[in-house]
């Protein structure tokens, strides 16, 4: 086992093993929720006519390193799956693949709070519209199409708003319920020159890969991998208003040079990965460690949104310094206060008492 004092900041300390059994289990399970809390996708849910596909959180694992962005989101949505319509607008012509599921489980656990009790430490569609081909003549033209695991998916590109519009109604992803709404959403990405990225559930796929998929599906979906050119670190947010609930969750993970930030973020976790620690990494993490680089800084951010507030795309900056730090969260009250607490108390009552007994014999 190796024994570094950078380790402690890595990973939580072990479970203290003079807590009685049954605590000890119960505050283990905790741990585990904690690590693994269900995560969701950037990008748009567009459902059919009352159908209700929305997101209630999201999460992403970001890598910037030489001009290229590595995107790896996971879905998770609320609906009929078969109806499923995913828009993934991009700033760069992406390839895409599939993604690890594993790489997120890993990536909660590695950065997950040190819980600390106050006093003791422990670790603890029909598919022939959705081919349906455009030409560059009518402002859509569809880039590429191929099976990515469980998902049809087509790479547009488009200079027409109206015209991307009324594909993507004819594909089914929008309905003439919601195209006035998503209309100027897509229109400044198309301003602003960016690709889009349709995602649709593959029927054969459901069959081989899911054959007990209930029709009405709470859940996760395959992650997916996206990879452009970019310069800076960006989050499609913005036309992730369209579909998410009340308030939604956003969990990013970036890898790169620097220690990330956007407005409004937490910083749960923040570590520049020494060989060390990358070392141990690829043993525990690997799903996590094929993404690093020894130097490499691994940042997890939190923010809650409203609909109104994914107003803008997210462009992830470096913050002033590159400090490192662990989110740490207490249970408990402080044995220390309680019994300073409870020693002044004392007091206070024993010097009542023997006032009275002064005024008394006086």
């Amino acid at each position: 086992m190796i024994r570094l004092n950078k380790f402690r900041f890595l990973f939580p300390r072990p479970i203290n093993t003079c807590l009685p059994l049954g605590i000890l289990m119960v505050l283990t399970f905790l741990t585990i929720l904690a690590g693994t809390r269900p995560v969701q996708a950037d990008g748009g849910f567009f459902a059919p006519p009352q159908m209700e596909i929305y997101e209630s959180s999201q999460i992403a694992f970001i890598k910037l390193a030489d001009g290229q962005e590595d995107l790896m989101i996971l879905p998770r949505f609320e609906g009929n799956a078969r109806d499923f319509a995913w828009v993934i607008p991009v700033p760069g012509l992406p390839t895409l693949n599939t993604a690890d599921p594993e790489l997120f489980i890993q990536a909660a656990t590695l950065t997950q709070p040190i819980y600390r009790n106050r006093d003791r430490n422990w670790g603890g569609c029909d598919e022939d519209n959705y081919y349906a081909v455009g030409s560059p003549e009518d402002g859509v033209q569809i880039i590429s199409e191929e099976l990515v695991g469980i998902y049809q998916t087509m790479i547009i590109g488009s200079d027409n708003a109206d015209e991307l519009v009324d594909y993507l109604t004819d594909w089914e992803f929008l309905n003439p319920g919601n195209t006035a709404t998503i209309a100027p959403v897509l229109e400044s990405y198309v301003e602003k020159g960016w690709y889009f990225v349709t995602l649709k559930v593959d029927e054969s796929a459901l069959e081989d890969e899911l054959p007990n998929l209930p029709y009405y599906w709470y859940g996760q979906m395959d992650p997916i991998h996206l990879s452009f050119e970019s310069e800076d670190m960006i989050y499609p947010l913005r036309i992730s208003s369209l579909s998410a609930a009340e308030s939604s969750e956003i969990i990013i993970y970036t890898v790169g040079e620097h220690r990330m930030t956007y407005p409004g973020a937490q910083t749960w976790y923040a570590n520049r990965i020494s060989a060390d620690e990358l070392s141990a990494i690829n043993q525990r993490f690997p799903a996590v460690g094929i993404h690093l680089e020894e130097g490499n800084f691994l940042t997890k951010l939190v923010r809650s949104y409203t609909p109104a507030q994914m107003s803008e795309d997210l462009v992830l900056t470096p913050t002033s310094s590159d400090d490192e730090f662990r989110l740490i969260n207490y249970s408990g009250f402080p044995l220390f206060n309680l019994l300073l607490g409870g020693s002044t108390f004392g007091w206070m009552i024993w010097r009542r008492a023997s006032s009275r007994r002064r005024r008394q014999t006086g």
